[in-house]
């Protein structure tokens, strides 16, 4: 499933405040330091042809060092949508055979920190949304009948046999997306879409299952 950030919000410089109040503890504290992880994983980017002088490597490896110190909602949405961004200039700086080795060190890098990804999805999601609610407008039905086949494959998946809400899920908030009226409203759809995708990615317990997860996502685009 595809999804790419509001354009006003691919260039956002927000960061984590040290000013505001705290409403959670970051993960740093609580996991854990990401760092001795962190550079190796700069040096493996590095190595591609296409990224061994690019900036935005760097910004990617302290955006991710930033959100494991993010102790509010609000800045913790506002980093991942940058994350978000930036692994996508990155994707799109790689070469053809460098974007699924990029792909699978960065997936491979969130699963050495899985402890703090759980924790940056679970914080930026709401309660499960697609249990018992029913299409808010006939686009929405019909965008969720053309997701059926989506739904189904990714359920097949074997370490999605008990992540049936939130592939529902998934699909319902992708759905809702185009019912939204301003830009906030939006950008909020997409985070929701981007945490969904993030939890059940982290629950892929095979290279083959990740790999039909991002196959499926990528037969699923709605025009």
């Amino acid at each position: 499933m595809n999804y790419s950030p509001p354009s006003s919000i691919i260039t956002s410089d927000d960061v984590c405040d040290p000013n505001k109040e705290r409403e959670f503890t970051p993960s740093c504290e609580q996991f854990g330091e990401i760092n001795l992880n962190i550079d190796q994983f700069r040096e493996k980017l590095k190595s591609f042809s296409s990224l061994e002088n690019e900036s935005t490597v760097d910004d990617f490896i302290e955006l991710i060092m930033t959100l494991s110190k993010c102790s509010t909602k609000h800045s913790l949405k506002r980093l991942i949508i940058r994350f978000s961004a930036l692994k996508h200039k990155l994707l799109d700086t790689c070469s053809l055979i460098e974007k699924h080795r990029f792909l699978e060190l960065t997936e491979n890098f969130k699963t050495e920190i899985k402890s703090h990804m759980d924790f940056f999805y679970a914080k930026l999601r709401t309660s499960s949304v697609a249990q018992g609610r029913t299409p808010l407008s006939e686009y929405q039905a019909q965008v969720l009948e053309q997701l059926q086949q989506f739904k189904n494959m990714t359920k097949a998946i074997p370490s999605f046999k008990d992540a049936g809400d939130l592939v529902d899920d998934l699909c319902f908030e992708f759905s809702s997306q185009a019912l939204c009226k301003d830009e906030a409203e939006r950008e909020e759809k997409y985070v929701q879409v981007m945490a969904i995708q993030g939890q059940l990615q982290m629950l892929c317990k095979t290279e083959e299952d990740r790999t039909k997860d991002e196959h499926q996502a990528k037969l699923s685009v709605i025009k």
